[in-house]
């Protein structure tokens, strides 16, 4: 049961769950070595009494990039508690392998199709970075979790031109919370990324996952190639024995 509290815009509860996926970089790329994302998609199917090319009618989804996290178990998700003060903030901030600012900002989009006139009557975003985001008791790969979120803001409103002030940053989470949502979390994925090593990366890629996560059973391995695109005019795609790969691990 997945249940979300926007009172500008009600919802009903639906069966959706949330899912954690990380993303273990590459020892020789810059930047945190986990980057774990969070993500939920409320979705309200649309009424089967309502001819129509469309499936879902409305989507409410939360979305966190970057969890500012480092875990070396899954068991530490367990009553882990989350709080994106300022102070918090400036402590998990990163540049990623790319130069790219890397920090903890919830998105959330909101969009709805009109059951009358078939056409899109809502489709906006908003962004935050005063949210608080609690999990219960890891059972497998699954808890659950409350997100509660303050001064959503919309997308072209969120970044500022001046800083802010001592006293605006200490009004942070201030009152009631805008949102509030209840869900089942599953930990869904782990991506190891990998270095140049060889023909065969999958056994570094197993301990890898296994020394920086405990992880040693998943449902499904998959093993991809970055592509060496030689400079001709088709442009093929050459996977090389030797060059960049990742394993995605389904748990």
């Amino acid at each position: 049961m997945s249940w979300i509290d926007w009172p500008r815009d009600p919802f009903p509860k639906t069966q959706d769950a949330a899912t954690l996926t990380c993303h273990l970089t590459a020892p020789d790329m810059g930047g945190p070595r986990q980057r774990w994302a969070f993500d939920l998609g409320h979705q309200l199917p649309w009424p089967k009494e309502v001819p129509s090319k469309y499936v879902i009618q409305r989507i409410i989804s939360l979305e966190i990039l970057e969890l500012g996290v480092q875990v070396e178990d899954l068991r530490e998700f367990s009553g882990l508690v989350l709080r994106s003060t300022p102070e918090w903030l400036v402590k998990v901030q990163e540049s990623g392998e790319y130069g790219h600012l890397l920090e903890p900002v919830l998105s959330m989009r909101h969009s709805k199709i009109s059951v009358e006139t078939q056409e899109y009557e809502v489709w906006e975003n908003y962004q935050s970075v005063e949210w608080e985001l609690r999990f219960g008791q890891l059972d497998g790969t699954s808890l659950s979790c409350e997100l509660e979120a303050w001064a959503l803001i919309p997308e072209h409103q969120f970044h500022r031109e001046e800083p802010e002030t001592k006293e605006e940053l200490a009004k942070f989470a201030e009152g009631e919370p805008m949102l509030r949502m209840m869900a089942r979390v599953d930990i869904e994925a782990v991506v190891v990324e990998l270095p140049r090593c060889g023909d065969d990366p999958l056994p570094l890629a197993r301990r890898r996952l296994k020394e920086a996560l405990r992880i040693d059973e998943w449902k499904e391995e998959k093993l991809f190639w970055e592509s060496n695109f030689i400079a001709m005019p088709d442009h093929k795609a050459v996977k090389e024995p030797g060059w960049r790969s990742s394993v995605r691990y389904e748990l």
